[in-house]
């Protein structure tokens, strides 16, 4: 966000689970890629009050996943910052391993929480990473980053979103009279600087 020149105010940095950086506020989009099977021991306390006591107008209203893998707990709190439809609504990319998709049985805390998304009609699509990931990083990842690196320890089965299709804005390109003005002005800067290296 910096390296764009992104306001620095606009990152906070703190426990996502028990503090709310941008308290009454709503998004257009959010993205996230949350660690994955990070446990909420610590902030245990607070996420469980937080749950009884707030219900659906806090950010765990839904449920409360396995104490090992808080991974809807991020997703949660991403949606209680949802616009309203009425406000144009809002888009979530968010990347998980296969574990919040799958565990959990019949009215545990994971699928009283996909219950809640899918009823609510804000699933619009799972996407697996299908390519090898080794293969993705030649095409996609090295030619832009030449000194990235996998780390195999971290390696876990992944899903992949496609952004681009949510969230790519079409803009119209800009008059053909436009680009002709502006080269025929590059023109006229390139004859003069010649003829100032060749006088």
């Amino acid at each position: 966000m910096l390296i764009k020149g992104e306001n620095a105010d606009n990152i906070k940095s703190d426990d996502s689970f028990s503090k709310d950086g941008f308290p009454n506020e709503t998004f257009d989009y959010m993205l996230a890629n949350p660690p994955f099977g990070v446990e909420w021991k610590q902030q245990k306390q607070f996420i469980e009050k937080e749950h009884k006591t707030m219900g659906y107008d806090g950010w765990f209203g839904a449920g409360l996943p396995r104490i090992n893998d808080g991974a809807l707990l991020f997703l949660q709190h991403m949606i209680s910052k949802m616009r309203s439809p009425q406000e144009g609504g809002s888009r979530i990319g968010i990347v998980f391993n296969g574990s919040p998709l799958f565990t959990g049985d019949a009215g545990s805390g994971e699928s009283e929480i996909r219950h809640w998304i899918i009823e609510n009609d804000w699933l619009e699509g799972i996407v697996p990473l299908k390519e090898n990931i080794e293969d993705y990083f030649e095409k996609e990842v090295f030619p832009h980053v030449p000194d990235a690196w996998i780390d195999h320890s971290k390696t876990k089965v992944g899903f992949e979103i496609p952004l681009t299709r949510h969230f790519y804005r079409y803009e119209p390109p800009r008059p053909l009279e436009e680009i002709q003005e502006d080269l025929a002005e590059l023109e006229k800067n390139i004859v003069r600087m010649l003829k100032e290296v060749v006088a």
